[in-house]
């Protein structure tokens, strides 16, 4: 996924009503303030875990074997 993907799909989410009470770690003022513009942009890692916490993205690892 690109930071352009992930930047679009996290702007979609934020329309979601009622999306302060459906994720831990983000007031309802910084949602707002997301929303419209104000204050400090979300970093891509907030965006990663704001999609995450509501399953709109999978992580996955797969671990490296050494040779």
């Amino acid at each position: 996924m690109t930071k352009e993907e992930i930047i679009i799909l996290f702007n979609e989410t934020l329309q979601i009503s009622g999306l302060s009470r459906k994720i831990e770690g983000f007031s309802k003022d910084v949602i707002y303030n997301w929303r419209n513009g104000r204050g400090n942009p979300p970093t891509t890692g907030q965006m990663l875990d704001v999609l995450w916490q509501l399953g709109k993205i999978k992580i996955s690892h797969e671990p490296t074997t050494k040779s």
